[in-house]
Parts: structure tokens; C-alpha cells; sequence
């Protein structure tokens, strides 16, 4: 007897029509991010570009074809990004860029004895902004005043850091340190009088690397195989000259403290497989030497595991997994760009709902109108209409988008062979000898084989992309469906009649009530 598998593994869900935890993108690379304090981390860094990466780059280009990126916002982030604050936003959208693609690890901590530069944030809440102004001497006033000038703009009116031109520059080197402890007193006293909340305060006290390390494990909140951590802890710290002990650490007690919190935080989120922690006499250079390269190949092997775990699991198993995937992402990608038409989906609803053996319903409107985001609208929100969602499953394809749906023939196999995969039903044999009649058979054969209990909707997008000689959909297209299967095509209004059988004598297209050309919807009896 059938059972369904629709919750058993991610290739399942997707081959079910689930979208859910698919990519946004096809991913085609690995890309991580290296988050890191800048002065007391160079040799470390330097040793990854000069050692490590150009090995995990030739080893994802062998083993699986993709390439290894790395992103070190440390080294060359330009003037006009810190003459313009920008740089903590360059930093976040680039994290996010990497935990976006990649197929595996997305981002790597480094991190010793300090907590990373602090830096006057780019904007400020008016209403924060009015409380600070409150509680500090007219002195500190002032200077925010002088650097700070508000936007209203936004829907909640900010105010902005003024940008640096050579006018102010030297000004700016000045005001900097004072201006970034008028801000942190200022939130120390909101926060005591309960003015403003303790994210709030935060904001004034975190440093740039804190904010990536935060939101790399926001983004991997349920994903910590994508992040590894490195510690380092210099044993003779103390016995280092003054000039070389500031560089390689902070000295107050609030920024170590809040380093011991996010190294905790770290610790708390990550597997304990991929945090690592070194000891290490720096002025011994023996010492130094054997840690820089256990840390290179920790770092080498570890990126090494994520990558082939991730590719195990993410990577197409085959041609048609590949082709479910493309057609499922650009699901995805048309859902998030639709704008509503609920009038349309009723009719679809209603006509998907019937509980009776139907013909194909065909949805049609002028190229631009937005078909084919109806259709991906339909693909996701047809199992919620249904009493019993896992036993409904959908197949899509949006045709002439991808090298295999152009020519009707590959769609039909690949739509065969799901159908298949789905329901468990034995492979039927089709080689290229098989006809485009043949396939129809096939795919009717295959139809009535769906058990009665599930549910299946199947959806053609663009009917019009397909070849010429396919446009008569009689010659590939079952017209007659089994109660619990329904059929849905989108194409242009008009289709050459010497090509077109859908206005031909075997169907007649009944229209649902509609008011403009384009939200057109028929019914193919």
C-alpha cells in the first residue's frame, strides 16, 4: 500500500512541490566570510590567503566543479566607505551575501584577546537621539549636534552621521573617540533611567566584528554546520612590550568583558566540532610557527568536512533532481515578485477543489501580465486549500526557462519520472525511440496509477515557449484526468491557428466572468 514520504528528507519535500527550504538562488559556489579583529589577526590571515585558500579552491574546483570564494573585509575597505560610515553596512550586506550563497560554510571567526573597533553608529533613532540630548552636559550636546543631522525621511525619522570630506577630516580625527564616549554615556544614562532598552543601548557599545559575529548566527540560527570559530589565547600576553600588548589586546574592563560574552555566545551556538581554541607563546617563535600551522590545517580540514557534507546533501544527485530544483527556485523567485490577485485564485481554487474528473483549466493573458507569478502563486497555495495538505503534491514547469523545457519531450519525461518518484510507482521505460504519442500514453498510464487518497496538481506555464509544432497541445497533453489530478496551463491569448488546437473542435474554452483581457481564465471542456 502507498504511504506518503512528503516529511521524510529534503529531496522528498521538494519533489512533493515543497518550497520551503529551497534556495532563493541556484548556489553554484562556496563563499565564506571572514569575521576578525584586524591588527592583532594579520598573520593569521595572511597565512590563509597565501596557504590555505588557494588548496580549498583547487580542491572545490576537483572534487566538485564549483569555485571557493572568501570575503576578508579588513584588507581594502576603500575611503569613501568610512568617509561615508558605510563600512559596518558593507560589512553586514556582504555576510549576508556569503550566507546567501554558499553551499556550505558561509562564515569563519577569528578572534583573540580583542573585542574589535567600535565605531559612532551611521544613524540614530530621533527619539533616542532627543533622550541623549537630555542627559549630556551641553558640551557633549553640542558636539553630537555638530556631527549628527536628521533625516525625516524614513517612516521613523533618524538622525545621520554627516560624511567626511577634506574639510572636516582632520576635525573628524579629533571628535571621533570624544563623540563615541558622548554616545556611550549618554546610552548608559538612558539605560538607567529605563529611556531607552537594552538593544538600544547596545547599539552604542558593540563592536564592527561583534555585529558580523551576531548576525552570521542570526542567519545560521538553524544551520550551525556553515560556521566554524577559531580562539586564540597568547599565554605570555603579560610579558609582552607595552607597544605590542595594545595591539593584541583591550585594555578595560567593559570590552572584555563583552568579548567573554560573545565568545560564549559562540560557544553556546556552535557544535563543539568546529570551535577551536590555541594556547600560544607569541615571543617563543618556535611556538608561534607550530600553532600557524596546527591553525592552517585545522582550518583546512574543517572547511574541507563542511564543504563535502553540505555537497552530500545540497548537491543535484541527478538530471532531474537539477531540473526540480531550477523550476522550483523560479517558483520561489516569481511568488516573491507577485503582487495579489486573489479574484484569480479563487476561480483557481474552485476549479482545483472539484471533486469530479476534470479537462484542463488554461489561464491566459498578454505576455507581461502576470501569468506565470499566478502560477507560482497557485503551486504554493494549492495544498493549503486542501483539508489534508501532505497528501497533495504539485508538479511545475515553466516552460522554454531552462535547456530541457523547450522541447515538450523532456518535460513530459521529467514530469513521468517525478510522478514516479513521488508515488512509488515502478519506472515505466522510455528511450529515445519513444514518440511524443508514446509519452502521452505513458503519462495517461501513469495518471490513473495515482492512489485515490492523494492529491495532484500539475502545472504548464507558458505553453506558447514550447516549439512550434507543440503548440497543439492534443498531441502531447492527456486531456481527460482522474478525479484527484488536475491540470493547469497558462499561455498568450492569441496562438497561431494553423498551430493551435486549443480552440479546435475536441475542446471549447468556457470563459469564468472576468474584466479585462488580461485576467482572463478558461476552462478547457
Amino acid at each position: 500500500m502507498f504511504k506518503s514520504k512528503l516529511t521524510t528528507t529534503p529531496n522528498s519535500l521538494l519533489y512533493h512541490g515543497r518550497l520551503d527550504n529551497i534556495p532563493n538562488h541556484k548556489l553554484s559556489s562556496v563563499r565564506i566570510f571572514v569575521s576578525s579583529t584586524f591588527s592583532d589577526t594579520v598573520e593569521e590571515r595572511d597565512a590563509l590567503i597565501k596557504n590555505v585558500y588557494p588548496k580549498l579552491r583547487e580542491y572545490c574546483f576537483k572534487t566538485y566543479n564549483i569555485p571557493f570564494y572568501y570575503s576578508d573585509m579588513r584588507w581594502g575597505i576603500q575611503d569613501q566607505s568610512t568617509d561615508n560610515h558605510s563600512t559596518v553596512d558593507m560589512c553586514l550586506q556582504e555576510l549576508d551575501r556569503c550566507c546567501r550563497l554558499s553551499l556550505a560554510t558561509n562564515c569563519v571567526i577569528l578572534l583573540s584577546h580583542r573585542y574589535g573597533g567600535q565605531m559612532p553608529p551611521a544613524r540614530i533613532k530621533q527619539r533616542v537621539f532627543r533622550r541623549f540630548a537630555s542627559v549630556l552636559s551641553d558640551d557633549e550636546s553640542a558636539l553630537i549636534d555638530r556631527w549628527f543631522q536628521l533625516d525625516e525621511n524614513p517612516v521613523e525619522p533618524v538622525y545621520v552621521l554627516r560624511s567626511i570630506d577634506s574639510t572636516t577630516r582632520e576635525q573628524w580625527k579629533e571628535n571621533k573617540k570624544q563623540l563615541q564616549n558622548a554616545l556611550r554615556h549618554a546610552s548608559d544614562l538612558c539605560l538607567l533611567h529605563k529611556t531607552i532598552s537594552e538593544s538600544e543601548h547596545k547599539e552604542f557599545h558593540i563592536s564592527v566584528t561583534s555585529q558580523e559575529i551576531y548576525r552570521a548566527l542570526q542567519n545560521n540560527d538553524q544551520q550551525p554546520q556553515r560556521m566554524v570559530a577559531f580562539f586564540r589565547e597568547l599565554k605570555d600576553i603579560d610579558d609582552l612590550d607595552s607597544k605590542l600588548k595594545l595591539k593584541f589586546s583591550d585594555t578595560d574592563e567593559e570590552t572584555q568583558k563583552l568579548l567573554d560574552d560573545t565568545k560564549t555566545l559562540i560557544r553556546d551556538a556552535l557544535l563543539p566540532e568546529n570551535v577551536f581554541a590555541y594556547r600560544v607563546n607569541w615571543k617563543d617563535e618556535t611556538n608561534k610557527n607550530v600553532y600557524l600551522t596546527k591553525f592552517q590545517e585545522d582550518f583546512y580540514n574543517v572547511l574541507k568536512n563542511q564543504i563535502d557534507y553540505h555537497m552530500t546533501q545540497t548537491r543535484p544527485k541527478d538530471k532531474l533532481y537539477e531540473e526540480v530544483l531550477e523550476h522550483s527556485i523560479q517558483c520561489k523567485m516569481l511568488d516573491e515578485r507577485y503582487c495579489s490577485r486573489d479574484d484569480i485564485l479563487e476561480k483557481v481554487k474552485t476549479f482545483v477543489l472539484l471533486n469530479t474528473p476534470q479537462r484542463p483549466c488554461t489561464i491566459y493573458g498578454k505576455s507581461g501580465t502576470g501569468k506565470s507569478s499566478i502560477m507560482a502563486q497557485v503551486a504554493i497555495k494549492a495544498p493549503k486549500w486542501f483539508e489534508n495538505p501532505s497528501s497533495v503534491s504539485i508538479i511545475i514547469r515553466f516552460l522554454g526557462t531552462t535547456p530541457l523545457s523547450s522541447d515538450i519531450r523532456q518535460p513530459l519525461i521529467s514530469i513521468i519520472q517525478q510522478i514516479c518518484i513521488i508515488y512509488h510507482i515502478k519506472m515505466v521505460p522510455i528511450n529515445d525511440s519513444t514518440t511524443i504519442q508514446g509519452l502521452k500514453q505513458k503519462f495517461e498510464q501513469i495518471l490513473i496509477q495515482i492512489p485515490t487518497t492523494e492529491k495532484l496538481v500539475i502545472l504548464f506555464d507558458s505553453v506558447d515557449q514550447l516549439q512550434v509544432e507543440y503548440y497543439d497541445c492534443s498531441k502531447w497533453l492527456p486531456v481527460d484526468y482522474p478525479q484527484n489530478v488536475k491540470c493547469i496551463l497558462s499561455t498568450i491569448p492569441v496562438i497561431p491557428k494553423e498551430n493551435a488546437n486549443l480552440n479546435s473542435g475536441k475542446v471549447r474554452i468556457l470563459p469564468f466572468f472576468y474584466q479585462t483581457e488580461s485576467e482572463c481564465l478558461h476552462s478547457i471542456r
